[in-house]
């Protein structure tokens, strides 16, 4: 009897494993060329395009280098954010480096009425990150930049992983206050 209880049970937990698997995969964007494309358009008002720049590091210097890049237009600017952001957290041009983990994603954007953006991250960025101050500062700065840089209209940016306020992505650069562009 005992048996078949534990059976059952395995039986149950690797369904529900498989279920999730299979769940998780359908909503996450690959990270191929084709695949951000559209996953940008999810966010956009029609097909026209406009220019952002997206902070990568350099391969050498580890300083930002700017990357040309576009987005779909869009009247909301939280829709202009998250595209921008699927950009910056994709494999970076050759020549460009990120120190963003891969795995890691957007939750959500939203503005409150003082132009602070709130970027809720997935908190896949604070178990995949590798390195330490400087890799750490690298990612929050692209992020920062990459949003403060391309929307006029943000005065500051806040980051929430998995929709709570945190205090640091690795353990040594605080983010829990309003964070502005270098």
């Amino acid at each position: 009897m005992m048996n078949k209880k534990l059976f059952l049970i395995i039986i149950a937990l690797l369904v529900a494993g498989l279920a999730l698997f299979f769940v998780f995969k359908k909503t996450a964007v690959k990270r191929d060329a084709k695949s951000v494309d559209r996953a940008l358009m999810l966010y956009s008002d029609g097909d026209s395009r406009v220019p952002v720049d997206i902070y990568f590091a350099d391969t050498e210097t580890e300083k930002f280098l700017v990357y040309k890049a576009e987005i779909f237009e869009t009247k909301r600017v939280e829709n202009g954010i998250k595209q921008s952001l699927l950009i910056l957290f994709s494999p970076p041009p050759q020549g460009y480096v990120t120190y963003i983990p891969e795995g890691s994603s957007v939750r959500e954007v939203f503005m409150d009425p003082n132009g602070i953006c709130y970027v809720d991250l997935h908190g896949s960025i604070t178990a995949n990150f590798k390195g330490g101050t400087s890799a750490e500062s690298h990612a929050v700065y692209a992020i920062v930049d990459t949003i403060m840089k391309n929307f006029p209209k943000v005065n500051g940016v806040r980051f929430l992983i998995d929709g709570k306020e945190a205090e640091t992505l690795a353990g040594h650069i605080k983010i829990d206050g309003i964070l502005r562009a270098d």
